[in-house]
């Protein structure tokens, strides 16, 4: 079992060799990472490009596909009268009728 003293021993030379080590090394670890990313935003043009998950990139994507094309469409009045036509649907797209397939399937083993 580790005493109390020896621990604090052991963790006051980590903490001294580590600032001992951050020191000596001329200040620029901290100072050169952030000037590079600063070179570095300013050649993206903004920060630096965030890696995202492809689960909630193709949820963004879909979002802002439903906003798109279902939510900001106007509904519009029946059309009335003699040149009123007989089926007032179109037939769906092949985009509707991928998104109108479920997206969870159950099942066991992959490919089977």
């Amino acid at each position: 079992m580790i005493k109390s003293g020896t621990l604090l021993k052991r963790v006051t030379l980590l903490v001294g060799i580590g600032l001992m080590t951050l020191t000596n090394s001329g200040c620029t670890l901290m100072w050169d990472f952030f000037k590079v990313s600063l070179i570095f935003s300013d050649y993206f043009g903004t920060t630096p490009l965030i890696p995202v998950s492809p689960y909630y990139s193709e949820l963004i994507e879909d979002r802002y596909i439903r906003e798109e094309r279902y939510e900001k469409v106007p509904v519009l009045d029946p059309v009335e009268g003699e040149h009123a036509p007989l089926f007032c649907q179109d037939p769906p797209s092949q985009d509707e009728v991928m998104r109108a397939l479920p997206d969870e399937t159950g099942g066991g083993w992959p490919f089977l």
